[in-house]
């Protein structure tokens, strides 16, 4: 968003303007969308994750963050 000129106070704006601008992306944005709803129920909620979710989450979140970084770079 920033790249594009914008600023997003929320991860929720985020994800959708990612999800709106950018579709072509090979990206899980219901995975993305989930993940964010999980952080809320950990910050605002109390929510625990179990470790083994965790790890889980993990490897699909880092798999994500690298082909950002790669397309940012591309750019």
């Amino acid at each position: 968003m920033h790249k594009d000129g914008f600023r997003s106070e929320t991860h929720d704006c985020m994800f959708y303007y990612i999800e709106e601008k950018y579709s072509s992306l090979e990206l899980d944005f219901e995975f993305l969308h989930e993940l964010r709803k999980a952080r809320n129920d950990i910050d605002y909620r109390g929510t625990k994750l179990p470790n083994k979710a965790w790890s889980d989450l993990k490897i699909k979140i880092m798999l994500t963050i690298s082909f950002l970084i790669r397309y940012l770079e591309k750019k």
